[in-house]
């Protein structure tokens, strides 16, 4: 995976003909993100030029779409991602785990929520999370220990304490 990674960072600002001779690669490539373990979702993939090419690709689109899910977006994007026409039965077709997908997603939309605010409540978590409330401890426990954030839960007042969490993307809103 490193290594297509590399080539693909290699034909940064190539010509249109040399990033679709390159689209095989990048799908590869995003196939891979989309089966690794949660902790490794951060990557400069879904900005390559090889990659962003995929978007006006009608065979390879979908691809983009979900890359851009993983690296950024939500539960709810997600969501509709999958019950959008048969995506669902098209991630299944690729090797990718929808369940588990799902799951990353999740964890992901959770260390997206906690680098916002250091105190969130249980219900606020549930809420991103697409989740019952009695489950957002367990979601938080299970963020911390893949060490996407750092946190402590109060049962008591039912909210995190976030004193640390993984940024999803680094731009200019971050800096």
């Amino acid at each position: 995976q490193q290594y297509r990674i590399a080539f693909l960072q290699s034909l940064q600002g190539a010509d249109a003909a040399t990033l679709a001779a390159a689209s095989d690669d990048a799908v590869k490539a995003a196939t891979g993100y989309f089966k690794a373990p949660v902790v490794s979702q951060k990557s400069n993939l879904p900005v390559l030029d090889a990659v962003v090419a995929l978007k006006d690709s009608p065979q390879y689109a979908r691809v983009y779409q979900l890359l851009n899910i993983f690296a950024a977006g939500r539960v709810s994007d997600f969501t509709a991602f999958v019950g959008t026409g048969d995506n669902k039965a098209w991630m299944g077709a690729l090797g990718v785990d929808v369940e588990g997908s799902e799951r990353t997603v999740r964890l992901l939309t959770l260390a997206s929520l906690a680098s916002t605010s250091n105190q969130i409540s249980y219900a606020t978590v549930a809420e991103a999370l697409q989740v019952p409330e009695a489950d957002a401890e367990a979601w938080v426990v299970d963020a911390v220990g893949r060490g996407l954030l750092d946190a402590k839960c109060s049962q008591e007042t039912k909210t995190v304490t976030v004193s640390r969490s993984i940024a999803r993307e680094f731009g200019d809103a971050q800096w």
